[in-house]
């Protein structure tokens, strides 16, 4: 039960930093294209649109199951599942933007994109290090609860 109350826990942090995740980069990539100077047209679509893509980009990334994982071991496999999950995202808030009518610049996509994935992926792989540095630091300090620590002594019969 602990367990898994510790993974819902891991999940939710995930969550929550993802949505985080896609707040700065909408925000951030309507600054970078417009050079701090963001047309008040392009700000007033995005404070529309924020929520709707916050949702689509949660949904999505559950979808291809990167909540399901918290990348044990960092993988091409895990990566790509990244790579897949912004460009889909992206592609669907470039579909809501289309139907809605609230206009965002083209180049915004592509920061958008390079920004988002960075964030999400840039997480999971420094969410890796850390829990592999803290092991680490347990293992050589002796405080590691993996178990009794145990001897090998290898004998080899020479004929």
């Amino acid at each position: 039960m602990k367990k898994y109350q510790s993974l819902i826990q891991k999940r939710g942090i995930l969550i929550c930093y993802d949505m985080l995740a896609v707040i700065f980069s909408c925000y951030a990539s309507l600054w970078i294209r417009f050079d701090g100077n963001i047309d008040l047209k392009y700000l007033s679509s995005m404070n529309c649109m924020v929520f709707f893509i916050i949702v689509l980009s949660i949904l999505v990334f559950a979808l291809n199951r990167l909540y399901d994982s918290l990348w044990q071991f960092v993988s091409i496999a895990e990566l790509r599942r990244v790579i897949i999950s912004t460009i889909t995202s992206t592609f669907g808030v470039a579909l809501i933007s289309t139907f809605t009518g609230y206009q965002l610049p083209k180049s915004w996509f592509i920061i958008y994109l390079m920004l988002l994935t960075i964030l999400v992926g840039g997480i999971r792989i420094s969410y890796r290090l850390t829990r592999s540095a803290i092991r680490e630091m347990k293992v050589s300090t002796g405080k590691h609860k993996g178990g009794k620590k145990v001897m090998l002594i290898l004998i080899m019969n020479y004929l």
